[in-house]
């Protein structure tokens, strides 16, 4: 334990651990000494109470068990490290629940995120994608995370749900704002996100139509519809929840596409790696970094002994870069099979909703750039802010030659 010892700052709530280089190294230590350790809450901006502390888990295996595990580990009080306003979390429904309720709150939107239904979407996602490479190649620097991580996957849920195109840009903000640890321009962006859908909400049940608004508005739970609030929360989680992880995914893959220009050249020779592609950018940009549970009783893991009500936080992206399933996780390499990755979840009831999705948009964008660009050149790298559930991109400028 000593290593472990000696790391100052391995408070995984501390904004210092966040802004460490070495953050990766962290991780390997906590799983080779401590793959279950417990840490105590500090004063932060986006906590600024504090806390009691949870129980980090670390290991490729635990956080899969655990996450599995639905019967003991609860989503129901929380999904953040940190104690949120009970109103936010009510307002994220489905998010904070667990079955029987989780399920069938699931149900209402579920149909509308399967593949068949996704196909009827690839021409508005490729002209989205093209629109956005178009920028790509009329620049001589490109600002990645304008042009295409905070736009891109939040135009797409928007065609989803039906929005008018002119009010786009209004979501692109406020997803931003949503995902940042700052806790009041946070909630800010959450609740005009909420608001904006319940004014929606009143349109769609006068006229419903062929999206995703309607088949919420237009659904009940236990023989009623879905009030104001439930359906904006419904909304604002469809689109957090699928708009920054996305993009951020999107964005690794391009940037480490650009760094290691054999695994760009065998990507453009050979489509049929868009696949491993996508799984490695998924694995490596982690863009989800933690999600929390709480247990509903006493048990033991690894010799820890956790209680009933213990904050037990689950670190995929410690997973996703466990050297026992992933081997030289630090490298980037398209061919490795990386469907082990757990950036959309580790399997159970709460496996992200939106991954079809996701990798559809993912799929269809690689599919445009490889056809479209030659080179990809970074002029200033990809770097992130300090944020300690979501591996957001802060800035990335990139030079594209057309073919």
């Amino acid at each position: 334990m000593k290593k472990f010892d000696e790391t100052s700052d391995m408070l995984m709530t501390a904004p210092a651990f966040w802004a460490r280089e070495d953050r990766h190294e962290a991780y390997k230590t906590l799983r080779d000494e401590a793959p279950i350790s417990f840490h105590p809450e500090v004063v932060t901006p986006y906590a600024p109470n504090g806390g009691a502390g949870f129980w980090a888990v670390t290991l490729y295996e635990d956080v899969q068990a655990i996450t599995r595990n639905a019967k003991v580990f609860s989503s129901k009080f929380g999904t953040s490290p940190e104690d949120w306003p009970e109103a936010r979390n009510r307002s994220l429904g489905m998010l904070h629940m667990d079955d029987p309720d989780h399920r069938m709150w699931r149900n209402i939107v579920g149909p509308a995120f399967a593949p068949r239904y996704l196909d009827q979407l690839i021409d508005k996602m490729r002209a989205n994608a093209n629109d956005i490479i178009d920028v790509f190649l009329a620049d001589t620097e490109v600002d990645v995370v304008k042009t295409l991580v905070n736009t891109y996957p939040v135009r797409v849920i928007a065609d989803m749900l039906g929005m008018p195109q002119e009010d786009h840009d209004k979501f692109v903000e406020w997803t931003y704002y949503a995902f940042s640890p700052d806790r009041v321009k946070g909630d800010a962006a959450h609740y005009a996100m909420i608001d904006y859908s319940t004014k929606m909400a009143a349109s769609r049940r006068a006229n419903p139509g062929d999206d995703v608004m309607s088949r919420i508005v237009t659904s009940q739970v236990e023989g009623r519809y879905l009030t104001d609030q439930e359906v904006g929360g419904f909304v604002a989680l469809l689109l957090g929840a699928g708009a920054e992880t996305t993009g951020s995914s999107l964005a690794t893959g391009i940037s480490h596409l650009s760094k290691n220009p054999d695994q760009w050249a065998m990507l453009k020779a050979d489509p049929s790696l868009i696949n491993g592609a996508i799984n490695e950018s998924l694995r490596y940009a982690s863009a989800t970094i933690n999600f929390r549970r709480n247990a509903l009783e006493d048990i033991e893991i690894r010799g820890q002994q956790i209680k009933a009500g213990d904050k037990v936080v689950l670190y995929y992206e410690s997973a996703n870069f466990d050297e026992r399933v992933f081997p030289d996780p630090e490298k980037f390499d398209i061919t490795r099979d990386a469907r082990k990755q757990v950036a959309f979840g580790a399997g159970g009831p709460h496996q992200c909703l939106g991954e079809h999705l996701g990798r559809r948009e993912m799929q269809v964008f690689f599919e445009q750039l490889i056809k479209r660009v030659d080179t990809i050149t970074i002029v200033e790298d990809l770097m992130r802010p300090p944020n300690h559930r979501f591996n957001m991109c802060k800035k990335f400028k990139a030079s594209f030659t057309g073919v």
